[in-house]
């Protein structure tokens, strides 16, 4: 359980690192609809590590 909730936390890392690349590089329309798409890919992304679990 420890292995998985490290990898669940690289996961969260990395969405939350990728969001701040989009804030800095990206104007705020084009950053809600990719963010949103994001999230919803990281969100399916645990869901399947959950079922591997």
């Amino acid at each position: 359980m420890n292995g998985y909730s490290g990898d669940l936390n690289i996961v969260i890392c990395i969405g939350i690192c990728t969001l701040s690349f989009y804030a800095i590089n990206i104007d705020v329309v084009s950053l809600f609809t990719d963010s949103s798409f994001l999230f919803l890919t990281i969100l399916h992304y645990i869901d399947v590590l959950y079922q591997f679990e």
